[in-house]
Formats: structure tokens, C-alpha cells, sequence
């Protein structure tokens, strides 16, 4: 059973429908723009050369694990074309060792960030794909930024019925509460910097997301590592 089925067993639908007088519900945005909800990740962007500079030095000095190595609970066994590996910069508030030592800059960057829930980079080896998939929780959205996007035939993602095309050096924002899949036939790997924050929204549910993510949310995924 992956994380994402385990965390259903939660009564996130009460929580997510609870949240959904304040997302939209049905008629929730799909994406969003930096500038209007969280300005501060633009400084990925602004500073995207010490970016690309320090995921090269990842790329030299630190073999990067793929997801199941990670966590297993994320992995679905079943599908084993998918090879799909990510370094951590920050997990729920914890920074990597490694992170910190191989990319201090962005250890920085994120610091700037209020509400971080985590930071990563993902890697997608050539012709790999990710299949189609909801985040569980609607409680966090999701901010990319290309880092390493092949020329030809360039990678995207579907997210319901749009699809997006990474390009090196520019952020998007989505709800990847929404199903969506990565679609990957290039030669080349993808690499993309990802970092998710509490949505925001007003005072008292955001207090409450805050209160789930921090006293549910991370000692319940924590358990089930730690389990493994």
C-alpha cells in the first residue's frame, strides 16, 4: 500500500471538504502565479544560474536515490518503468545533511519560504514517465521550476485536462490535488526543483492546516518510514 493510499485512510475528505469552501471546490484554479500567492519563490527564478550551479555540484559529488530507495511507501511496485529519483533539501521542515553541505544557496533560498512542507529536486531518466495520480491532501500546492530540460521533445505534464511544458529557468505553480501525470519521451533526463507550501488561505484554516500538517501529517508519514 503506497503513502498516498494509506494517508486516504485518513478522513482527508472531511478535511479537503472543509478546505474547499475556501478553494473552490469542483471550480478550484488549476495553477496559480507566484506573484499573487507567494511571492518569496520567485527567488528561485531571480537567482536560477546559482540554481543550475548547485544542482551540477549534486550531480558531481552525490549519487541522487531513486524514490523507492527513499521511501517505499511512495512506490508503486507494480510499475517498474518508472525510474524516477529525487534528492531532498528539505522534508517537513528537517534539512538534509547533504543538502546543506552540497547546496547551501538553495538550503537559503527555502529558508525564505514561509510555510515550506518540502523541497526537492526530481529527476526523470529518459523516455520514463509518470502515471496518472492525485496528491491526497489539498491542504499544500506545488511550485516547479525546470533546472535540466531536454531540448528535443521536452517533457510535460498533464494536470486534468492542460498540459505544461517545463522550460529551464521558469517556476509554475499547481494543485496537484488534481490528477495528473508526467509525460516523458525525450532522450535526455528532467530535472526540476520542487518545493510545496501550505496553501495559503484564510486565518483560521490555515491555522488548521498548519496544526494537521505538523500533528498529523509528519508523524504519520514518519511512522510509516520508520516502519520500513
Amino acid at each position: 500500500m503506497t503513502i498516498l493510499e494509506k494517508l486516504s485512510l485518513l478522513p482527508s475528505h472531511i478535511i479537503n471538504g472543509y478546505f474547499d469552501l475556501y478553494t473552490g471546490g469542483k471550480d478550484r484554479p488549476i495553477y496559480f502565479l507566484a506573484k499573487d500567492i507567494r511571492p518569496e519563490l520567485l527567488v528561485f527564478e531571480e537567482n536560477f544560474d546559482v540554481v543550475k550551479k548547485e544542482h551540477q555540484n549534486i550531480e558531481k559529488l552525490h549519487a541522487i536515490p531513486a524514490y523507492e530507495e527513499l521511501d517505499k511507501y511512495q512506490y508503486d511496485p507494480n510499475n517498474q518503468e518508472t525510474k524516477w529519483k529525487v534528492f531532498v533539501i528539505n522534508m517537513m521542515g528537517e534539512f538534509d545533511k547533504a543538502a546543506e553541505k552540497l547546496c547551501p544557496e538553495i538550503c537559503s533560498m527555502v529558508r525564505q519560504i514561509p510555510d515550506v512542507f518540502q523541497a526537492m529536486f526530481s529527476v526523470l531518466e529518459p523516455g520514463r514517465s509518470i502515471p496518472a495520480h492525485k496528491g491526497p491532501y489539498k491542504g499544500y500546492l506545488r511550485y516547479h521550476i525546470g533546472v535540466k530540460i531536454p531540448k528535443v521533445n521536452p517533457p510535460k505534464i498533464r494536470i486534468e485536462d492542460t498540459y505544461h511544458t517545463w522550460q529551464e529557468g521558469e517556476g509554475v505553480i499547481f494543485d496537484d490535488s488534481w490528477d495528473h501525470e508526467v509525460i516523458n519521451e525525450a532522450t535526455e533526463e528532467r530535472v526540476v526543483l520542487i518545493v510545496d507550501i501550505l496553501r495559503p488561505m484564510p486565518k483560521v484554516p490555515h491555522a488548521i492546516n498548519k496544526f494537521l500538517t505538523n500533528n498529523v501529517i509528519k508523524p504519520f508519514y514518519a511512522k510509516y518510514v520508520e516502519e520500513e
